[in-house]
This record gives C-alpha cells, structure tokens and sequence, in this order.
C-alpha cells in the first residue's frame, strides 16, 4: 500500500471539494438526514465521491464503505464482512461545525480487511496535518513518529467526549470538552492535547483510523460494554482511549454501569 499517495487523494478531496466550501455554504448547500442536528452538505458529497473514484482506482479490487453512501443504503455496510479490501470513509467528519464555521472539522480514512483496521488517516485540512499510521509500522506525522499522550497525574488528565458523562466520571476527573468531530478527537489523544477520550456510539467512518492510530501511538482502548478490542463494525458497546492499560482499568467500571443502564433503559 502506497501510504504517501493515499496521503495526496485526502488533501486533494479536502482541497478541492472541503476548503472552498469552507465558510461559503449557501442555504442550499446543506441538507439534514435523521434530525435536525444531523447535516450533510456539498463538502460531504463531493469529497466522498472523489474519495471514492481515487481510492478504488489506486486499490484495484477495493471496496468503500462511505457514511454518505451508507444513509443512502444501509446495504453497503454488508460490505465490511466481505473477503476485499475495504476503504471506509467520512468524508467530512464534523459537518455541524463546519456549517457554522468552525475549525473543528477533518477527513478519516481506514482500509478494513478481514475485519481488521490495516491503516488509517486522520486529516485537519485546515492545519494542514495528516496523521497515518498502518498496522504495525507506527503512528506519524510527516517524518515524526507520535506518542500517545503521556500520563499526567489523574486530576491533571485532559478529557474529551460526548456531552453526557457520569457524575463518579466527572469527579474523579474533573471538567471535559466536547469537540463534536471524532476526527480531531483522535488527533489529540497523539498530538499531546488529550489524555483520555470517550464515545458512546461507534460507526466504522468514525473510529477505525482513529483506534489503529492510537494503538501504533502506544495508546490503549477498549469497548466499555464488555471490554474487547474494538471491532469496525457499528456498535453502542462505547469506547475508551487512555494512555495506558491501568488508567484504562481505573475509569471503565465507573463508565461501564452507566452504559449498561442505558442500554438496558433503551431497551426497555
């Protein structure tokens, strides 16, 4: 896998189909899906579809799983179960604060074969950053090769996640931001601005970059419901970013009863 020119067709999409949208949209140039707080845009469409005509053309054979592809037809998930390789993608991650003007917005891009995330790309195309890292080779930037977050004391720890958090969470460590884009989330669990990171829901486009990344960064992750490794496939199960094994075990039952409660309340 030629990891540099993969690097090129997410700067190009970002470039061409992101930047000059960036700031400019017209009230026609946004659409909601599922609620109203759920937007896809022109960036979303047409980075997706030049992801996808450069990505299958470099990886004959290739399959994608994109987001917007799949609000589309929930079938082209079947996809990650079949034998090809499979380039999974969202396009615009964070498309909320990228209609309302905000820096916080990237590009995600993993390959997934045999259930198994073999490389991925964070991109911040307004930083101009690429994190990539590939299966066992590392996580980088350029020529630097990055480092999870080290491990400060507890009350020190930065944290990010969604908006809901429990109490026992909060106390034992304190305030936590939400960014609302998986991408920079996962950016700053290996650019030194996070040491802990939570999500509840997990869709391949949003996360499998991101887990490898941190792992090749020496970071540690797991499901919070149950405690396996993270699987790219969609799932509630939720997930915790640490910096290490015994930070991972100190924060997950405080995280794991109060999944387990909503699911269960779900359910119900």
């Amino acid at each position: 896998m030629d990891v540099d020119a993969v690097t090129a067709i997410i700067r190009e999409a970002a470039e061409q189909e992101i930047l000059p949208r960036f700031l400019h949209l017209k009230t026609e140039d946004v659409r909601t899906k599922a609620h109203g707080a759920d937007f896809v845009t022109d960036a979303d469409l047409g980075s997706e579809r030049v992801l996808t005509e450069r990505l299958s053309a470099l990886l004959p054979g290739s399959l994608v799983v994109g987001e917007e592809a799949v609000y589309q037809d929930r079938a082209v998930l079947a996809r990650l179960s079949e034998d090809a390789p499979v380039w999974v993608l969202d396009p615009l991650d964070g498309t909320g604060n990228f209609t309302q003007g905000s820096a916080c917005f990237g590009v995600i891009v993993a390959l997934v074969q045999g259930g198994r995330t073999r490389a991925g790309w964070l991109h911040d195309p307004l930083g101009q950053t690429t994190v990539v890292a590939e299966e066992g080779g590392g996580a980088w930037s350029g020529s630097t090769r990055l480092t999870a977050s080290s491990k400060p004391q507890r009350h020190e720890m930065r944290v990010q996640t969604g908006p809901r958090l429990p109490e026992e969470f909060r106390t034992l460590l304190g305030a936590a931001s939400w960014p609302k884009c998986a991408a920079h989330m996962y950016l700053s669990l290996v650019l030194d601005r996070a040491e802990v990171v939570v999500f509840r829901r997990l869709q391949p486009w949003d996360h499998a970059a991101g887990v490898l990344i941190h792992a090749e960064a020496g970071g540690v992750s797991g499901q919070i419901l149950g405690g396996g490794p993270y699987v790219p496939i969609m799932s509630e199960n939720g997930l915790l970013m640490t910096p290490d094994r015994e930070t991972w075990e100190l924060l997950a039952p405080f995280l794991e009863r109060d999944f387990a409660a909503h699911v269960c309340g779900k359910a119900g």
